[in-house]
């Protein structure tokens, strides 16, 4: 309902002004995202805005060290469908569905392919969380193979948090 997700964005953006360090912040924002939003992996995750470098992350469900050396090689030094450095450069829609960059067909992702896909994972949900121009972070979801899309409903709940993120993440810097 309109009114649970509205308390929602209000409970993420009371935890984003609370002057949180980033790894308390992305810790307590993944709980209260995933009980959201139902996802089988996660990332959450601080960037610098000069350098788009990701400099902390939570994660949960995309393989271990592994899984997260695939994941980090995937975004710095392979081009993909759905890349960070897409969305860097489109502040106006910083959400973007993994379905809908391929055209419905996951396996056009090289870090389907290689990475989530083996993992048993399917549809994927991401997000800069973007505060004035600069990036300060990233939102994934994930949800389980045969597991249904992310619906209209949940992608402009992760659209009206990213901003409080990424101020909350500025702020902790």
């Amino acid at each position: 309902s309109t009114a649970s997700e509205d308390r929602i964005v209000d409970e993420i953006r009371r935890l984003c002004n609370a002057g949180l360090d980033q790894r308390a912040l992305l810790g307590e924002g993944a709980g209260r995202l995933r009980r959201a939003i139902p996802s089988e992996a996660f990332c959450l995750s601080a960037t610098d805005p000069s350098s788009e470098l990701v400099t902390y992350g939570a994660a949960e469900g995309l393989g271990g060290i592994r899984g997260m050396r695939l994941f980090f090689e995937h975004i710095y030094l392979e081009a993909d469908v759905n890349g960070y450095d897409g969305m860097s450069k489109r502040w106006s829609e910083p959400v973007m569905l993994l379905s809908e960059a391929t055209g419905g067909r996951l396996e056009r992702s090289l870090r389907h392919r290689e990475h989530t896909g083996p993992l048993g994972l399917g549809y994927e949900i991401r997000g800069a969380c973007v505060a004035g121009k600069e990036r300060w972070g990233g939102v994934e979801l994930t949800r389980g193979r045969g597991d249904p899309d992310f619906d209209a409903r949940e992608v402009r709940m992760v659209r009206r948090i990213l901003p409080h993120v990424g101020a909350g993440l500025r702020a902790s810097a």
